[in-house]
């Protein structure tokens, strides 16, 4: 594993914040391409959301993104190389409940394939079962080197859909009607063996995650025996 690889913990739920029926393994928040914790998870009210839920979390920045190093060799951001820093994270914090949204949800799910013992369960949105074509176009901001590099890395990677599907615990999957990215989730969700699917009416790729209904089905999975 390039050590560069590894995501960063950028933040995480106060001490002390599980209580109660909540009770259950941390929610490990993994963001998307050019994006960062803070504008994912906390700008949408996650983090306060599984607050108030009295749920532990920890939140990450992929290398490339927020405060993680910004390596230039695109070697770096390959899939099998961010899915193992990611489960470093997740080992040393884990099992864990794993929850991803775009590039973030793909790497939460090959994560739960390869190492299912991370994972108790795991929601996954802004994806589809095809890679967008273009990261860039996701982002939709000015890409620096760092970031470059990593579009190269993750869309040069191998990429075998069966990793996506691999994982044999409950899974919900998530996306906007009107998000172009998404194409094919349903299709994912009848490959695997315990899957259930949201679609968030109206909403595209930049605003599914702030949706009231979707935070509250997503915790309450979380929760369920």
């Amino acid at each position: 594993m390039i050590a560069a690889s590894i995501p960063v913990i950028a933040a995480r739920s106060a001490p002390g914040a599980q209580s109660g029926d909540a009770a259950g393994p941390p929610v490990l928040l993994v963001h998307g391409f050019g994006s960062d914790h803070a504008s994912t998870w906390a700008s949408s009210g996650w983090t306060a959301a599984l607050d108030a839920a009295g749920r532990r979390w920890i939140a990450v920045d992929l290398p490339g993104h927020g405060t993680a190093a910004r390596p230039t060799d695109p070697a770096a951001y390959a899939l099998e190389e961010l899915v193992a820093g990611l489960a470093a994270v997740a080992r040393e914090e884990g099992p864990v409940d794993l929850v991803g949204y775009s590039l973030g949800g793909e790497l939460a799910l090959r994560l739960a394939g390869a190492q299912p013992g991370l994972a108790r369960r795991v929601v996954a949105g802004g994806i589809g079962s095809h890679p967008p074509p273009e990261l860039g176009a996701v982002a939709g901001i000015p890409l620096d080197a760092a970031l470059l590099a990593c579009a190269e890395g993750v869309q040069q990677s191998p990429r075998d859909p069966a990793a996506l599907t691999a994982f044999s615990g409950r899974t919900l999957l998530f996306a906007g009607t009107e998000d172009p990215i998404a194409d094919g989730l349903d299709v994912l969700a009848d490959a695997m063996e315990d899957a259930e699917v949201v679609w968030l009416g109206r909403r595209h790729h930049r605003s599914t995650l702030s949706a009231s209904t979707l935070k509250r089905r997503a915790i309450a999975f979380l929760a369920e025996g």
